[in-house]
This record gives C-alpha cells, sequence and structure tokens, in this order.
C-alpha cells in the first residue's frame, strides 16, 4: 500500500483508470452535498490510543500530519490521494492539497438532518505545510465550545499523487477521559460505524508494546469481521517488544496464530519515535532506518521480510 512505482504501474491498469473516473464523479457529488451511493473501497486505520495510527497514514501516504507529543487525533482524518495532477493555475509543482471540512454531526454525534456541501478550509502546495493545516483544520471543527473530540472530518484531497486511494485515520479508542464516559462511548460508536462498512478494508494498528488480546481494538474489529477477511494488521514499535516476547509476534508476522489469522495477515512497521520527529526527520530518513532495523536486529532478520517494513505494506 505504500506509495511506489508498483502502485503507479497499478494506476495505469484497466481497474486503476477505471476507478479514477469513478472517483472523479463521487468526488463532485461530495462537493454538492450529495452523499454518493457508490462506496469506493476505503483504507481505515484503527487502534486504541497512541498506537501509531497516525504514523502509518503518514507512511503509506507520503504525508506529514500532526503528531507533537501530547497530541492525539481528535477527529477522523479523510485522505483522498488523487494521481491526476492539479491545474498549472492552482499549482506549478505538479501536487496539491486541499482541506476542506465535512460537518455531518452536532456537538454530541448525532447526524443533522441535512448535511451541508463540504466546505473549503485552505489550500496548499507544499506537503511540508500539511501538518499546520491539519491542526488548524481540526481546530476549527472542534470550534470554540471546548470540544475534545468530534465526529466531523477533516478531508485532505491530494492531487499529483501516485495512486488513486482513500485512507481514513480515526480517532484512538480510549477507556477513560477525565470529562466523562460520553467522549469514550463517542469514539468507540465512531470507530465501529466506521469499520463495520462492508466495502472498509480495516487496517488494525496494533502496538507491540501490550498483549494483541488486551487491545480493546482487536475486539471490537472481531465483532463487525469475525472471519478476518477484510482486516490487515499492522503492528506498531516491534523495537520496544521486551525480551523473551518476541516468538508470539513472529509467529503473528507469518499469520500462522491459529486464534488471531486474518486473510490478509499482519504486517510489522518502524516509524520514528517522537525525539527523532523533534529531530525534524525527514520520510526518506524514516524508510531507510526503518530498513536498517529490519535488517540487522537478530530477531527480525531471519523473520519473514515480506512482512516487514513499510514498503512492503
Amino acid at each position: 500500500m505504500a506509495a511506489n512505482s508498483e502502485g503507479a504501474n497499478f494506476s495505469c491498469s484497466q481497474y486503476g483508470l477505471f476507478s479514477a473516473g469513478l472517483i472523479d464523479i463521487c468526488n463532485q457529488l461530495r462537493q454538492l452535498g450529495v452523499s454518493s451511493e457508490v462506496k469506493l473501497p476505503t483504507l481505515v486505520t484503527a487502534g486504541n490510543q497512541s498506537s501509531g495510527k497516525s504514523s502509518v497514514v503518514e507512511a503509506i501516504a507520503g504525508i506529514p500530519l500532526p503528531r507533537a507529543s501530547g497530541t492525539c487525533t481528535r477527529c477522523p482524518t479523510e485522505v483522498r490521494m488523487r494521481k491526476k495532477p492539479p491545474a498549472l493555475s492552482e499549482s506549478d509543482t505538479g501536487w496539491l492539497c486541499r482541506i476542506k471540512l465535512k460537518k455531518e454531526y452536532d456537538s454530541q454525534g448525532v447526524k443533522l438532518p441535512e448535511v451541508p456541501p463540504e466546505e473549503n478550509f485552505r489550500k496548499i502546495t507544499r506537503k511540508e505545510d500539511i501538518t499546520t493545516g491539519v491542526a488548524e483544520a481540526q481546530a476549527e471543527l472542534l470550534g470554540s465550545d471546548g470540544l475534545e473530540f468530534t465526529c466531523n472530518t477533516v478531508v485532505l484531497e491530494l492531487e499529483g499523487e501516485e495512486v488513486d486511494l482513500t485512507i481514513v485515520d480515526l480517532p484512538g479508542i480510549i477507556q477513560f477521559h477525565p470529562k466523562g464516559q460520553p467522549y469514550v462511548d463517542m469514539i468507540k460508536a465512531m470507530v465501529k460505524k466506521n469499520i463495520e462498512q462492508q466495502h472498509v478494508i480495516m487496517v488494525l494498528t496494533i502496538t507491540a508494546m501490550d498483549d494483541l488480546e488486551n487491545q480493546a481494538i482487536k475486539l471490537l474489529s472481531n465483532t463487525v469481521d469475525p472471519e478476518g477477511h477484510r482486516t490487515i494488521g499492522v503492528i506498531t514499535k516491534p523495537d520496544n517488544i521486551p525480551d523473551g516476547d518476541h516468538d508470539k509476534w513472529v509467529t503473528l508476522a507469518n499469520n500462522q496464530n491459529p486464534r488471531q489469522t486474518l486473510s490478509l495477515g499482519y504486517y510489522f512497521v518502524k516509524n520514528p519515535g517522537q525525539a527523532q520527529l523533534d529531530e525534524g526527520i525527514t520520510f526518506d530518513e524514516a524508510r531507510e532506518r526503518e530498513l536498517h532495523f529490519f535488517a540487522h536486529d537478530p530477531i527480525w532478520s531471519a523473520s519473514n521480510p515480506s512482512r516487514l517494513g513499510t514498503f512492503k505494506l
């Protein structure tokens, strides 16, 4: 799924060209405020809070999202990647990001009786400006009412990408919030609503710092996809696995745990930590360090290479 030359070849295939046209039609309907009945395949990243979901979206889409220390995803972020380049009048770089606000819910998470058209928020022509743009769009949706989370969505329409693909990054599941149970329930309901749709491929994001069985998102995913036919497991933070605990994770990488088998299997990725982000690590540097880790770690270098790293994902 990561952007590479294979993705570019796929986008030129008959299916890729057909889907590109279909996406254009759906985007035009969205701009008019019309909900399309056409359900396009969509990747939805879901996991517990601090599981590394946004890092996975960054790695797949190749764009920076807000991940400063102490922050979290407070509303859904929908990334619509389009191969079609922008008009020269809008961008002379061959790449463009339109940030939009999709306001479908009230402050309590109740669907509005009439959904307005998506609202244009900002236009960006440099990828390094996306983080600030997304943070400001998120703040706009949260408003001045002191909301901690919202079901409304920040939309990123990217033109000039290598593939036509839609990815949704959801707030992480939480077990407690100091402002009360309603936020806990809102997030769980939001995640369930998104992942239970049959056209969705669930990117089940699991941190290797805790047992798989203990993570709430795995229990929730089992209820909506009990056979594991449309779920991809992505394990993050493999460098933090305690000594002596690697065997169960290696078994998972090989999809050989009979109780946790997924049709699409599991992938392991290593994304930058907060210290590296603070140092300004680039996307290319992050991928190089990831490749070095899996190639030289004594455990992972002897494991199934087809399941290790963002480029394999």
